[in-house]
């Protein structure tokens, strides 16, 4: 019997691997014949829907021939079990399902070159999961058609209850609402491994009704009319299915409450203490004499660097781990009290990321739908989108009042984040300058006005009264007047311009000169003549300070490798580099460097074993990066 189980598998899998070439030389020939090279994307996408449709096949069919050769009557006299001829029929089409996906696997790495992006992760479990929920229903009716139908009814209510559980997990873990957790969290999940293992762990246990349902149901199996045998399945099936959901949800809390990683984020303040925030809302001060912790409770903070620090006071951005609004708060560095200066509800922002808030020179600023446009707080941003409506709020720092002005203009009803790059004004009147999704530039007026200034290809940024913007293999440069803009120069070259957090920085330090990358080269910008010359080659990262500043950290490996023994740390300044220091890191393994207003944040990463990496942390202050000492950091 398992003989002939056998060859009928290998029968079938050779027909799904003979369909397989046929598919793969007729798109090949006609790649060929239009002159195209081989795409391996292509095929691995194709092999991928191949794979799907082999699980479906092979789950459904183990009756299929016996019930169209009328052998049922024929298996049901054998001298075996009900429960052991399942298991015969099942076991060679798990191995065949194994043997495939594990093919399938290595084609995926050596020439997949991630064909399926974020996907694969659900892929591989979604595979395993289609054939245990196919074969569950492979006697729910003699027909194969409605076999197929039934078969996507139970996938489409299975998926959803296993993200749910992952997804629900990822929130507990993070301690943010569910609705904030997207399918990004997917991609191949070896980044977090707690949660590839909670999902592969979901996935099992909520398969597991529809296999063991069909097993302890077949005990009983007969050649009565299907549907007697299907009321028995459910009846086992639906309380299976509600234990495996409950446990689900228990395994994930469990193992997601407990492997909550957060790293802290560290600020070095301008009297050369350190700042560390922590998850979620504990502020710690350290200083010679130690540590010294504001918990303000409720609070969880989005990015490493402060919306604004002077010696007085440290603005930070982050969010309510209750709720969800996000909250401008400031910590009196004298006595460590924590100060709530203004919040905004989850969902009536425009974007939902780190970019979201920033200091202008006067006040913070950031975007937000109007209420109509948000619909009600707590909604997702993406699903807030549709308005042609913005606000932009401005926060006072020392009163924490706040002002909002509101615009209108199509361009808003387009789902996307948008970015502030600068702020300025004319004839006494302020505007600010954002950026849609990096194409278009719009400049928002105090009085209300929208300007579209048209598209960049790449990040805009202004300075010196100017907005740099890129076209196809060139610099475009225009002045902005009170009314609309003048060009002033394009320069040729493939530029990249400076990515950073606040681009207000620019504009409020009034530099001299910026620098950006020229076709792999670092090159300085005049802002008074915009002549414009070569400095090095970009064998690294540029980094802008609010203050205006531009430094340039070289790698010894450009791209870099684990293998790097040293950095370089450089100003830029009058169109030279000048070295600062050199930061070597040969013995305590590969080093990252993080340039912030006050210093040199250096951490430092060894691999302890294959999975994990533990990092120590170095901290030098401007202007003499001289390290600085703490007690313990914990």
């Amino acid at each position: 019997m398992s003989r002939k189980e056998w060859r009928e598998v290998l029968g079938q899998c050779l027909v799904f691997v003979i369909l397989l070439a046929g598919i793969a030389l007729l798109i090949g020939g006609i790649d060929l014949v239009q002159g195209l090279p081989f795409e391996s994307e292509k095929f691995v996408i194709m092999l991928s829907l191949w794979l799907l449709s082999g699980s479906l096949f092979l789950g459904l069919s183990p009756f299929a021939l016996d019930g169209k050769q009328r052998g049922l009557e024929y298996l049901l006299t054998l001298p075996l079990s009900r429960r052991r001829l399942l298991l015969i029929k099942f076991l060679p089409r798990l191995a065949v399902i194994v043997i495939f996906y594990l093919a399938f696997a290595f084609l995926y790495g050596l020439i997949g070159n991630d064909a399926l992006g974020g996907s694969y992760t659900l892929f591989s479990l979604a595979y395993f999961a289609l054939f245990f929920i196919s074969f569950s229903l492979s006697v729910v009716h003699e027909n194969f058609i409605v076999q197929f139908i039934w078969a996507g009814i139970a996938m489409a209510g299975y998926l959803p209850l296993c993200l749910f559980s992952v997804m629900r997990g990822f929130a507990w873990k993070f301690k943010v609402p569910v609705s904030w957790v997207g399918f990004g969290i997917w991609h191949d999940l070896t980044y977090d491994l707690p949660t590839l293992a909670v999902s592969i762990a979901v996935f099992i246990l909520m398969a597991v009704p529809f296999v063991a349902s069909l097993f302890m149901a077949f005990a009983k199996f007969d050649l009565k009319p299907a549907r007697a045998f299907n009321r028995r399945q459910l009846l086992v099936f639906a309380p299976l299915l509600l234990a495996a959901f409950a446990i689900s949800l228990g395994l994930t809390y469990f193992v997601q409450g407990r492997s909550a990683h957060w790293d802290s984020q560290f600020t070095i303040l301008k009297d050369r203490r350190l700042l560390e925030a922590g998850f979620p809302g504990k502020l710690d001060v350290h200083d010679a004499n130690g540590r010294h912790r504001t918990d303000t409770r409720l609070a969880a903070f989005w990015d490493r660097r402060p919306l604004l620090a002077d010696r007085d006071h440290v603005y930070l951005h982050g969010y309510d781990t209750k709720d969800g609004s996000q909250f401008i708060g400031s910590l009196n560095l004298a006595d460590l009290s924590w100060k709530e200066l203004h919040r905004s509800p989850h969902g009536y922002a425009v974007s939902s990321d780190s970019q979201e808030f920033y200091y202008d020179g006067e006040c913070f600023v950031y975007l937000r739908r109007t209420r109509v446009g948000a619909g009600r707080p707590g909604r997702d941003y993406a699903q807030a989108a549709g308005g042609d409506i913005l606000e932009l709020v401005r926060v006072d720092p020392a009163s924490g009042k706040s002002r909002t002005n509101a615009f209108r203009h199509p361009q808003f009803r387009r789902q996307q984040k948008s970015f502030f790059i600068g702020g300025d004004e004319r004839e006494g009147l302020h505007f600010w300058l954002i950026v849609r999704q990096w194409q278009n530039v719009l400049r928002l007026w105090e009085d209300g006005r929208v300007e579209d200034l048209g598209a960049s290809k790449g990040l805009a940024i202004y300075a010196g009264g100017m907005l740099f913007t890129r076209g196809d293999g060139s610099l475009r440069i225009r002045r902005l007047l009170a009314a609309g803009s003048e060009a002033v120069k394009e320069i040729a070259g493939s530029f990249s311009l400076i990515n950073h957090p606040s681009f207000f920085a620019i504009e409020n330090a009034r530099p001299d000169e910026i620098y950006a990358v020229r076709d792999k080269r670092i090159v300085c910008i005049d802002l008074a003549t915009l002549a414009v010359d070569d400095v090095a080659p970009a064998r690294g990262h540029i980094w802008m300070l609010p203050s205006g500043d531009f430094y340039f950290v070289e790698f010894q490996s450009w791209p870099a490798l684990p293998s790097d023994q040293w950095k370089k740390l450089y100003r830029l300044k009058d169109g030279k580099l000048v070295l600062l220091k050199r930061f070597d890191f040969a013995d305590a393994g590969y080093g990252n460097i993080r340039i912030d207003a006050h210093g040199v944040i250096l951490t430092q990463w060894r691999k302890e074993n294959k999975n994990e990496m533990s990092g120590t942390m170095r901290f030098f202050a401007f202007p003499d990066l001289k390290e600085l000492r703490f007690k313990k950091l914990d």
